[in-house]
């Protein structure tokens, strides 16, 4: 019988491939079990997934306890419902149109005026929290051409305001919280961290507001968070933007903003000294 000495080099070889093989497939599988996460339900997990980006969308202004290195300086604005859409509806209907332009025209002159004053008093080396109040909503295609104008990028420093808040103690309509987004905010739902865009980040975090949307049901009770599924689909489908919610930007990159025709006004929800640059 003939008996030779194995091919050591070859079986290395396929050990390696074998190994390699079963690395790629663990890798696949706990990246499918992350994905089917998103569409499948869980039971309490997902109940609980759901709950916290639903708390994190109608509590904006919590952000602002995971500033690292920060060091407060005001007391925080606990709410965003003095964000308004203002139009000719909301003037005397007895006045022209012109006179009602010229009134929000004067209005807008004078927010926007008060905004510049309390930025420019302030060291204009502190971190804000900041609201940009639009004269009207935004279509997203309205709001990628202001991105452009102003060269903004997408990123976790801008939320977008989808909804306003409503309360009306003469209606039986339930109180309603502002929905604020950032594709941050459903970061837990997946294994693969949201690719920011530019100009065009308006498009999909939309895409992915109106996906996490989707997943929700009639069985997940947020009410206690003041957002209901029935209410958070028509705000997807309407997918127009109120304003926007940018964190810790420099206060001397807010007055830009000021200029445009399209922002009513700019309110600093808080400001902060990034103890981080302090050397």
């Amino acid at each position: 019988m003939d008996v030779r000495e194995p091919d050591w080099a070859y079986v290395s070889r396929s050990l390696v491939k074998v190994l390699a093989v079963s690395a790629a497939l663990f890798m696949a599988l706990h990246m499918a079990e992350g994905l089917l996460r998103v569409f499948v339900d869980f039971g309490e997990e997902r109940a609980a997934r759901v709950r916290a980006t639903a708390a994190r969308i109608a509590n904006p202004e919590r952000r602002l306890d995971t500033w690292p290195n920060g060091s407060r300086v005001t007391e925080g604005i606990n709410s965003l419902d003095w964000i308004s859409d203002i139009d000719a509806k909301s003037v005397d209907e007895a006045q022209t149109v012109a006179e009602q332009d010229r009134e929000i025209a004067e209005r807008n002159r004078k927010t926007k005026e008060e905004a510049r004053k309390i930025i420019r008093k302030l060291p204009q080396t502190l971190d804000a929290l900041a609201v940009v109040d639009f004269t009207h909503a935004m279509t997203t295609e309205q709001l990628i051409a202001f991105n452009r104008r102003h060269e903004l990028c997408g990123g976790a420093d801008i939320s977008y305001v989808y909804s306003l808040g409503y309360y009306d103690d003469s209606s039986d309509d339930p109180e309603t919280s502002e929905v604020v987004w950032n594709r941050d905010l459903s970061e837990e739902h997946t294994v693969i961290p949201p690719q920011y865009q530019c100009e065009t980040e308006p498009q999909i975090a939309l895409a992915a507001f109106r996906r996490w949307v989707g997943l929700l049901d009639e069985n997940d009770d947020l009410s206690e968070f003041d957002l209901y599924d029935w209410w958070l689909a028509g705000v997807a489908e309407q997918g127009v933007v109120y304003g926007l919610v940018v964190d810790r930007w420099k206060l001397p990159d807010l007055l830009p903003l000021l200029d445009d025709p399209k922002v009513r006004t700019i309110t600093l929800a808080d400001v902060a000294f990034d103890l981080g640059e302090i050397r």
